[in-house]
């Protein structure tokens, strides 16, 4: 590979730096935090004969079970396996999504600035995609394969858009948030009635192979509020723009943090509200990629708690945004934003820089904003 690279062209340098770092960040799988912890939960739940919900009850704290039962069912299988299979299982469908979002966006035809700013600014999220092996990076892979599906005029390929999203939606709740688009949308309209259909079909498979499911899903529910609890938004690990409010909001100006959600909620409303009107003018004006990719934003500006690999929301509408632009800027924000790992700062410091500044989220919020500004110009 060495030689390989000494005698490409300069463009191909992007891509073999890319596979390196993916080759690396790989590695991150044997530790599969996340992953362990939700296998070392089921586990347990199996032994009992899964008439005990593993959820927390009373209060949470990090690492605790907070997966859907439909999640649980989806991952039960992995429990009966030994936990390296279970990570390299996990592991290869994390890698299968890297290289769908890379094939299906034609990252590989984007001038190589682009290329590098887009390295450099994701290269943290691939990092946490396989150090947790958390479903938040596949649910953004679904929704995108699932957009995709829906452009396509065969009712095959509708039907697997369906499928797509309802899984997404039985492993994380919160893309609920961009179903009314597949009712405003006249192209979406006619995959919004397979997402019910397999909704409703994945949500009866509950109640066949899980004991006392109606325990179950009232468990789920009355954990899900204690979730705050477990995932403190001042965690290093939280960059979005909400959890930016939210520093600001808690150590600025010193607002109560159980009361964030009185910031927060507004917030979220108003980005989405402006994501759905600029998307529906995208959607008119025949640019269905990027009316999606920016609804599909919502799901990590909306929300303070969503981990680095949760940053994957943003790669389809970054990559249509930066690939129109020559301006050096996406560059100065990938750089700036790699040159913020742990393992090159002092832990204090990294620590301050982090948790009360929140620096790589505003190297992220700045690469939004950019984005936005050409979308606004495009409509």
């Amino acid at each position: 590979m060495i030689s390989t690279i000494g005698q490409a062209p300069t463009k191909q340098w992007v891509r073999y730096v890319f596979y390196l770092v993916l080759a690396v960040c790989s590695l991150q799988a044997l530790q599969g935090i996340d992953f362990r912890g939700y296998l070392e939960a089921l586990t347990q739940a199996r032994v009992q004969g899964l008439e005990t919900p593993p959820y927390p009850t009373i209060s949470a704290k990090n690492g605790d079970y907070f997966q859907s039962p439909i999640t649980t069912i989806l991952l039960l299988p992995l429990s009966y396996l030994p936990l390296g299979a279970g990570k390299l299982i996990a592991a290869l469908y994390t890698t299968l999504g890297v290289l769908y979002l890379l094939s299906t966006l034609k990252v590989g035809q984007l001038p190589k600035t682009i290329a590098w700013a887009l390295l450099f600014l994701f290269t943290h999220a691939l990092s946490d995609a396989y150090l947790s092996l958390n479903p938040l990076f596949l649910t953004a892979v679904l929704l995108w394969a699932s957009h995709r599906l829906s452009l396509s005029i065969t009712p095959k390929d509708r039907i697997l858009s369906g499928f797509c999203f309802s899984i997404a939606l039985a492993l994380r709740p919160f893309p609920a948030l961009l179903l009314p688009f597949f009712v405003f949308s006249r192209q979406k309209r006619k995959v919004f009635p397979w997402i019910l259909f397999f909704s409703i079909l994945v949500f009866f498979m509950t109640f066949v192979l899980l004991p006392n499911p109606i325990r179950w899903w009232q468990s789920w529910f009355q954990a899900l509020p204690l979730y705050r609890f477990a995932a403190d938004v001042l965690h290093p690990t939280f960059q979005t723009p909400l959890s930016l409010v939210a520093r600001l909001s808690v150590l600025g100006f010193c607002f109560p943090k159980e009361n964030l959600n009185l910031i927060e909620g507004p917030l979220a409303f108003l980005y989405s509200g402006l994501c759905y009107f600029f998307a529906l003018r995208l959607e008119r004006e025949k640019k269905p990629d990027l009316a999606f990719s920016l609804l599909l934003t919502c799901l990590y500006c909306c929300f303070a708690r969503v981990w680095a690999c949760g940053f994957f929301y943003c790669f389809p509408f970054l990559v249509l945004a930066f690939s129109k632009t020559r301006s050096f800027w996406p560059l100065v924000f990938g750089l700036g934003y790699a040159l913020l790992p742990q393992w090159a700062w002092p832990g204090d410091q990294w620590g301050f820089l982090m948790s009360r500044m929140g620096l790589q989220g505003w190297f992220i919020l700045a690469s939004l904003v950019y984005a936005w500004n050409w979308v606004r110009n495009e409509t």
